[in-house]
């Protein structure tokens, strides 16, 4: 201790930062393999200046800081670890607590100007969740958490303001053979089922369906195995390729043909069909019809690479000939 000056930490903390700075006391126990774990003892509002500008930028708005600052103060008590050397973790765990080398005179005027309010629910604090990005909607906790219990403050709410998010739409990429192996499917994966959805709507269970049987996945587990961004998901499968020309075809060149299935079809029916330039452009070429399953077959002006798009999905690059 030193009697309020802030103190080095020599060497990494858990959470990332090396040799930092830390309001408070050191609290030093025996490790468990033989070295020193340092517990940083403090004031929960000491805390909670090195929480502001480890989950927000500093940069935002006072209002949002000040928002922050209670949220943090509010989560940190109502998720305190009992009957252990330390109530919190210094890492998303439970909140990014970087110490005195994090902090700003924006985040600590937030923390200082909203000095003891917390959020509580029947005189207790209640469990804050926070997150980056809601995809423009949040989800009751049980849907999030399968088999926790609903709250009455963790309701699905519209959030109109996500848009700005850099996360607030998202795509990941996998061959057939890719998702099929990371979701355990049974055989050669042939669909994802989403049995049920929230009131977002995320996912809260889905049927992997292979050739050999099927399984049952929560939301959380496909977003784990996946890692995808979130249990906010749709699933297109799309396939392509080019029609294999006759034998018997006539002898005068032949424009190629790209044929393949989007599915679930577009609403519209329809598909954008892009042609892959070398320096990395793409250029809109045709517009290609879908039939009710999301087959399509589309006639090119020549050889080249191509792809079908539907929104912010888009086909496997193939190359016609």
């Amino acid at each position: 201790s030193r009697g309020g000056a802030p103190m080095k930490l020599l060497g990494p903390a858990i959470q990332g930062v090396s040799s930092g700075r830390y309001r408070g006391d050191f609290d030093l126990y025996p490790g468990t393999s033989g070295g020193v774990t340092v517990v940083n003892a403090l004031p929960i509002d000491d805390y909670v200046q090195g929480v502001v500008p480890g989950e927000v930028p500093a940069s935002w708005d006072a209002e949002v800081l000040r928002a922050q600052a209670v949220t943090a103060r509010t989560y940190a008590l109502a998720t305190r670890k009992t009957g252990d050397i330390f109530d919190q973790y210094p890492d998303t765990r439970s909140q990014m607590y970087k110490g005195v080398g994090s902090e700003t005179r924006a985040t600590n005027a937030a923390v200082g100007s909203t000095a003891n309010e917390i959020v509580t629910y029947r005189g207790e604090p209640a469990t804050t969740f926070y997150f980056s990005t809601s995809g423009g909607r949040t989800e009751n906790i049980e849907n999030s958490w399968p088999g926790s219990t609903p709250q009455p403050w963790l309701r699905s709410v519209a959030d109109p303001y996500d848009s700005i998010s850099p996360k607030h739409r998202w795509t990941r990429r996998f061959s057939n053979a890719e998702m099929g192996a990371l979701l355990g499917a049974p055989g050669t994966l042939r669909r994802v089922k989403v049995l049920e959805r929230g009131v977002s709507p995320r996912i809260v269970r889905a049927r992997i369906v292979g050739t050999r049987g099927s399984t049952v996945l929560t939301g959380p587990q496909i977003r784990a195995r996946l890692g995808l961004d979130d249990t906010w998901a749709r699933f297109v499968r799309v396939r392509s390729a080019q029609v294999r020309r006759s034998a018997r075809a006539s002898s005068e060149r032949a424009l190629p043909v790209l044929e393949g299935s989007f599915v679930p079809a577009p609403k519209a029916r329809r598909l954008v069909v892009e042609r892959l330039l070398p320096d990395g452009e793409r250029r809109t070429v045709a517009v290609a019809a879908t039939d009710a399953a999301g087959n399509y077959r589309v006639m090119l002006g020549g050889p080249g690479r191509y792809r079908v798009r539907a929104g912010a999905v888009a086909g496997p690059a193939v190359r016609l000939r």
